[in-house]
């Protein structure tokens, strides 16, 4: 048994587990501190953390895939990650069908979070495209769950946030495409409004859609950036083998901060100037399109060694969704607290099959925010009661901080899922939704 301290992706959380083990088809009976699976650690709060217990490895070492390309069904291992997956499958013109930001996401950690990408609108959460899995339980038990066998599982284990059990195998079904090229068109808003709107006429017409905004300038200027709208290629433009973005960027681990409000200001002028026009044409890979900071190795210690938090929250569709992310931005205004980074998407009405799933019809952000000193806390809280007030709440596999009142009270089927928690599995978040 190994012990390794293990920091969240956003490096304000550290843990010390009591060991760290490899995820096999038999679970440790010694630890009574409590068990978590582990993948590939992307998660930016502590959900994947297991301060004092014993974590599972499951990123990839002897996983296997099995994959039929008449029917696009993949059957893998649960610690195989997107990259994997899509790298196997795109020559044959199929790709996983909900793809988040980063490929570095195991099909477990996929499940546990539920993961979107940029076509909730059309597709849903990854949860939609889960055939089955099985479960191993504390009991030895395997379980097959599927939304017809041990259901009530399978629900609870979609967004379950990894304390059901441990995810072994999944069956999942994947989408069929035409090319593994995007073609996409890159849009310039001069406003949140305007960013807004394109995104809901977009959404209509398009597979997926995201959108960059600057947050930094002055409330006139707030939410205006670039809308990226794509759809996959048309045949003929090629079914290439999915190749990694080159990595030849490597942040090293210095300690001080890369990015800070005068380098972010500028760069998010020049970033935005740099398309003249109001419409700009692109045929982006697939990497370039879903996943560009994975072409950076370590990007995320641009932030320094205080770390950072990733503040994503979804407000519904109406005029209290609106008031409520108006009063969000002017609240991070006010505590003079920097939203670096910031990304816009809209969440459809498909359904989760997920009894925590976090994606609700409205409009989610998600913003990086650089640990600069407790008033991050106190505005965060702050905002965290705005989405109260308008019926919104905050995304539980991002979070570092929140309160478990506001949780409880953001997830009030909080209660189903403690109830069908394997009592052998915890982590550093739940105890402390807990307590």
């Amino acid at each position: 048994m190994v012990t390794n301290s293990i920091t969240s992706w956003g490096g304000t959380i550290a843990s010390a587990p009591v060991g760290v083990e490899p995820l096999t088809n038999q679970l440790p009976t010694e630890c009574k501190t409590g068990l978590l699976v582990h993948g590939l650690g992307r998660s930016y709060g502590d959900v994947c953390l297991n301060n004092g217990g014993l974590i599972l490895r499951a990123n990839g070492s002897g996983d296997t895939i099995d994959f039929n390309p008449m029917s696009g069904v993949l059957k893998a291992s649960s610690g195989v990650d997107i990259q994997t997956i899509n790298s196997h499958t795109i020559p044959h013109g199929w790709i996983v069908r909900v793809l988040p930001g980063t490929s570095q996401v195991t099909l477990g950690g996929a499940i546990a979070n539920d993961i979107h990408g940029k076509n909730h609108y059309r597709q849903g959460t990854f949860g939609c495209h889960v055939r089955s899995f099985t479960l191993l339980k504390s009991d030895g038990v395997v379980r097959l769950c599927s939304p017809s066998e041990h259901s009530d599982l399978f629900a609870a284990t979609v967004g379950g946030l990894g304390l059901t059990g441990a995810i072994l195998d999944v069956e999942l079904q994947l989408l069929k495409i035409t090319s593994s090229n995007v073609e996409a068109i890159s849009v310039k808003t001069d406003s949140l409004q305007d960013t807004l709107d394109v995104l809901e006429e977009a959404d209509r017409e398009a597979e997926y859609t995201v959108a960059w905004v600057d947050l930094m300038g002055s409330q006139s200027t707030w939410g205006r950036g670039h809308v990226l709208i794509g759809n996959h290629a048309p045949a003929g433009k090629g079914l290439e083998e999915l190749k990694s973005l080159p990595r030849s960027s490597r942040l090293p681990d210095i300690g001080r901060a890369v990015m800070n409000r005068t380098t972010v200001s500028i760069g998010n002028v020049l970033r935005y100037n740099m398309q003249l026009k109001r419409k700009k044409f692109l045929q982006l890979s697939l990497n370039e399109f879903f996943h560009p900071l994975d072409g950076i190795v370590g990007w995320n210690r641009a932030y320094g060694s205080r770390g950072f938090f990733q503040y994503q929250f979804v407000v519904p569709d109406s005029q209290a969704g609106s008031f409520a992310l108006r009063g969000i931005l002017t609240e991070l205004a006010n505590q003079s607290i920097p939203p670096y980074l910031a990304v816009v998407k809209r969440f459809g009405t498909v359904a989760s099959p997920g009894l925590m799933s976090f994606p609700m019809p409205g409009i989610t952000i998600a913003i990086d925010i650089p640990n600069v000193g407790p008033q991050v806390l106190d505005a965060l809280s702050n905002c965290d009661a705005l989405l109260l007030e308008c019926g919104g709440r905050v995304y539980p596999a991002k979070d570092a901080r929140m309160s478990s009142s506001d949780f409880k009270r953001m997830y009030p089927q909080w209660e189903q899922l403690e109830q069908l928690r394997d009592p052998a599995f915890s982590s550093s978040f739940w105890r402390r939704m807990m307590d």
